[in-house]
């Protein structure tokens, strides 16, 4: 499964990057405009993005591929807003920096169901 991550902190794509390497192939954006360059040229299983970026923000970013119809699980982070919960745009959230252990663990699960394979936790 390939995952594109999109935040405007190196650090934070860099830290994902080392924890999931050897689950997923995973590519970067640094903001909206990349990571929409990044999605006309690659089909993404899960697209990960921060919520606040210096060209826009993740929920414009996940509403666009929504609108696009193209086939991957959208998650929007934050350590600044908590969305509503029924916002279409995004299947998942999760809490910047704190659930940086949850956000991993569900795109490992996520990578193993896309082969067919259970969960082991």
């Amino acid at each position: 499964m390939r995952v594109l991550i999109v935040d405007d902190h190196r650090f934070f794509r860099q830290a994902l990057r080392l924890l999931l390497r050897k689950h997923v192939l995973m590519d970067e954006a640094a903001g909206v405009e990349e990571a929409m360059t990044c999605l006309e040229s690659e089909r993404y299983g899960i697209v990960v993005t921060d919520e606040r970026m210096t060209d826009g923000s993740g929920r414009e970013l996940l509403e666009r591929i929504r609108e696009r119809g193209l086939a991957c699980r959208r998650v929007l982070m934050s350590a600044f807003d908590i969305p509503a919960d029924d916002d279409p745009a995004y299947e998942r959230f999760f809490e910047k920096p704190d659930a940086l252990r949850d956000l991993v663990h569900w795109i490992k699960g996520a990578a193993l169901a896309s082969k067919g394979l259970p969960d082991p936790h």
